[in-house]
């Protein structure tokens, strides 16, 4: 390939490949008049407050975080609260409500009965029930459950204790996949999350 050895041709065949990656990527250029967004399509809700006990503004800021979270694990989280299970057994109602992603089976729910007879006896009792993909955290969750929910459940200031036990299960979840959960925050993330 004698023509390559000139150098005024090989100089001339590299400035029409710059010039042609220029137009390329010209073309490709995303359209910068359209600010980008991390708005939430759609609603989706993760609260079902039956027994009446949680303020809207709590509510509101769970399917916020989650939508956050969802977006870019596929994990969810849900609460729900009721005066009685009528008898069902708080972790296997837990088990079917199908949160998080059916590959990664990551979904957690926390459920509150205030008139159900708790293991101890007393009035009002609560879990939470993970995912199989979470097995191995489950006490992890329980764990967090106690610390969080406890003192405001035996007060009666469920959606205080309900808040402070989802925001923690929130931070262990922002650390176990390394990101960063806010309200109705969704990056720019991979499809396969």
């Amino acid at each position: 390939m004698k023509v390559f050895q000139n150098r005024a041709v090989a100089a001339v065949l590299m400035v029409l490949a710059i010039a042609a990656s220029v137009a390329i990527g010209q073309a490709r250029k995303p359209d910068l008049s359209v600010e980008p967004s991390t708005k939430v399509v759609g609603s989706y809700t993760y609260t079902y407050d039956e027994a009446g006990i949680l303020s809207d503004k709590t509510m509101e800021h769970i399917d916020a975080m989650n939508a956050s979270l969802f977006a870019q694990t596929g994990a969810q989280i849900m609460v729900k609260t009721v005066n009685s299970t009528n008898g069902q057994d708080i972790l296997d109602l837990g088990n079917s409500y199908g949160v998080g992603s059916a590959e990664r089976n990551n979904g957690v729910v926390m459920l509150l009965a205030l008139d159900n007879i708790s293991a101890s006896g007393l009035q009002g009792d609560y879990g939470v029930v993970v995912g199989d993909g979470l097995t191995d955290y489950g006490n992890a969750f329980s764990s967090m459950q106690y610390e969080y929910l406890e003192d405001d459940f035996a007060a009666g200031s469920y959606d205080a204790g309900v808040k402070k036990t989802m925001d923690a299960f929130f931070d262990w979840f922002a650390d176990y996949y390394n990101v960063s959960i806010r309200e109705n925050y969704i990056p720019a993330v991979s499809p396969n999350y």
